[in-house]
């Protein structure tokens, strides 16, 4: 879970500066600072938040070292560490969502799990904050609408609100599902939007239903479609996608184990 925004910084013995011989991330060190590694590190970050081109390069790092991590014990990247250290105040961790969302690529698998993994550790975030995104990418249906061919973006930012609405279950996420943020997601559902992003937004609204009156507010919403997008989205369990076929997978369990999404969509069709 998250810690408080006061939660003390690293000390400088507890950093780990790990050895890479990825030549993709040592140019990203050199191009941001002309110092070594261990200086870029320990830069003084309670200053103010980073531009956010070295909180992008920072991302990119840590995307690309996650995945040599083999033990759960093992001391996080630096970059990691640095990017934990940026959104110990609301500003830096508004610029490192914003970061994660727009460059993270769709085709990197450990993309979702680095997401999970910077939010999980960062502290929570105040409501204003939260509601400052999602004013800040322009959550709504017709942005679900005209974003659909940046495909990546708007799966990471479906990931982001997952991670939020877990992070926040009960009374601190009733004002975060907004009717924007709402009508955003299952717009998202559409059969036409790509997998991955209906796969992550069916995902966050699952998420955001833990909470009663989420749970409520969602099957309000999804009363006013002609036809339920969830139970269209149940036949794809079959398909050999292995994306669509998880869609198939998770739009199945809202119906068989949400009841109330089970009994209300089912009388929609």
């Amino acid at each position: 879970m998250g810690i408080c925004w006061c939660k003390e910084k690293h000390e400088e013995s507890e950093t780990y500066f790990p050895q890479s011989s990825n030549d993709n991330i040592d140019n990203a060190i050199q191009s941001v600072t002309p110092y070594s590694a261990a200086e870029y590190y320990m830069e003084n970050t309670e200053k103010g938040c980073p531009d956010s081109s070295v909180v992008d390069k920072l991302v990119i790092e840590t995307l690309g070292i996650i995945g040599t991590l083999v033990d759960n014990e093992q001391e996080p990247p630096a970059s990691m560490l640095r990017l934990h250290n940026i959104a110990d105040n609301e500003e830096g961790w508004i610029q490192v969502v914003k970061s994660m969302v727009n460059v993270i690529p769709m085709l990197d698998p450990l993309g979702p799990s680095v997401i999970t993994l910077l939010l999980d550790d960062c502290p929570l975030p105040s409501r204003e904050s939260v509601l400052h995104v999602a004013s800040m990418f322009n959550l709504s249906a017709q942005s679900a609408i005209a974003d659909r061919a940046n495909a990546p973006k708007q799966r990471n930012i479906s990931v982001v609100l997952g991670c939020i609405a877990e992070k926040l279950a009960g009374p601190s996420s009733l004002g975060i599902l907004t009717n924007s943020t709402l009508d955003y997601l299952i717009t998202n559902l559409d059969m036409d939007a790509d997998p991955h992003v209906i796969l992550f937004s069916l995902i966050a609204l699952e998420k955001f239903a833990q909470t009663s009156e989420n749970k409520a507010t969602i099957i309000r919403r999804l009363q006013d479609e002609i036809c339920c997008p969830i139970s269209k989205l149940e036949p794809w369990i079959n398909e050999e996608h292995f994306v669509r076929r998880q869609v198939g997978f998770c739009a199945q369990w809202a119906l068989d184990n949400l009841c109330k999404f089970q009994i209300e969509l089912h009388n929609i069709i």
